[in-house]
């Protein structure tokens, strides 16, 4: 009877040891996001022998199973194994979540990740192990400066936000940016999604905007408004809310100059002297000539060509008279000097108007 007792115990020391103790470890890096891909990133600690295994996967959201595939013929040695290149077998998708089918994305929830190993040689099931998965929602991005009903003594202000609250620092977003001028009694979000936009750009990278040299400068005395989107390549798009500001310049901050008010008479080049105008440019000539018969080219004042003025941005008043508002030509920069050439194209005769731009 003694015999028979050893020898049992004997073979079930035996077994004990033969048996593999293996445990899987999973850790879910942002809190903000889930991808598919990164189920692999599992390690399998093996307190036994080298063998063999199959992993299942399966993610769960309560009883709906929402993702499984299968890792085959892994390699599981004693102490810590991991497998950042190995690809899945047999995927499940539930293509119903929105962005599960698309990009691999998992929407914000709660979620249950269940790995169950098997012995490849033996076909036998001895280790499961399951995580809890949160998915946080990102917080929309939130505009810093200029801050909300705030005035600015700058034409040219720099633009800065945030980017979404939670986001992982190396996560990329693009930016779209409007800003309007908001009219009499107008409320900023009315003028924001009707408006003609004074500077609007999309696909920005970095979440501070110095104020572009060729975009038109904002005017002194008048109210803005702006907001920014957030987007990524996962789908995620948020926006800011909508904040406004004010332009006033200090008194001091332009010089005392006297503007020529009236009508310019274009001239065949050359020209001499330079007159001042602000806000805009009002030209006559001597001759009749219709708008589409006329080529205007904006030039430096070393006589570089800078653009060719769009025609909606010169009116026609009649009587050989047209008028050209400075807020049209982004080109322009305040104090500075240019020429305006106007070609007849039926000639090529060229008249010129040499003028000190001022606008705000």
């Amino acid at each position: 009877m003694t015999k028979l007792l050893l020898s049992i115990i004997a073979s079930l020391s035996i077994y004990s040891k033969t048996v593999a103790q293996v445990i899987v470890n999973y850790n879910q890096k942002n809190p903000y996001e889930f991808k598919l891909n990164t189920v692999s990133e599992f390690n399998l600690i093996n307190a036994g022998s080298n063998m063999k295994v199959n992993v299942k996967v399966e993610l769960l959201q309560g009883q709906k199973q929402i993702y499984s595939c299968n890792y085959l013929n892994l390699t599981c040695n004693n102490g810590n194994n991991s497998y950042p290149l190995i690809q899945p077998s047999n995927e499940v998708k539930n293509n119903s979540i929105p962005g599960l089918a698309t990009n691999g994305f998992l929407p914000s929830g709660q979620y249950e990740l269940c790995f169950t190993v098997t012995d490849e040689t033996k076909q036998e099931e001895f280790a499961q192990n399951c995580f809890d998965i949160s998915i946080k929602s990102l917080s929309p991005p939130f505009l810093i400066y200029p801050n909300d009903v705030s005035t600015i003594n700058n034409l040219t202000p720099t633009l800065i936000w945030s980017p979404p609250l939670g986001s992982n620092i190396n996560e990329r977003y693009k930016y779209d940016l409007k800003l309007v001028k908001i009219q009499n009694n107008q409320q900023p979000i009315d003028a924001i999604n009707q408006n003609y936009a004074t500077l609007k750009l999309q696909d920005l990278n970095s979440t501070q905007l110095l104020y572009p040299f060729n975009a038109a400068k904002l005017v002194n005395g008048k109210n803005y408004s702006w907001q920014v989107i957030a987007k990524n390549d996962n789908g995620y798009k948020a926006e800011t809310e909508v904040w406004t500001f004010s332009v006033k310049l200090d008194s001091l901050s332009e010089e005392k100059v006297v503007f020529f008010e009236g009508f310019v008479l274009a001239k065949k080049t050359p020209v001499e002297g330079v007159i001042n105008l602000k806000e805009e440019l009002k030209l006559y000539f001597n001759e009749s000539f219709q708008l589409k018969n006329l080529d205007f080219q904006l030039l430096s004042d070393n006589q570089t060509l800078i653009s060719k003025l769009e025609p909606n941005s010169i009116k026609e008043l009649g009587s050989n008279k047209f008028n050209i508002k400075f807020e049209y030509i982004p080109q322009l920069i305040h104090k500075k000097v240019y020429f305006l050439n106007i070609v007849n194209q039926n000639n090529s005769d060229t008249y010129q108007i040499k003028f000190k731009c001022f606008k705000h």
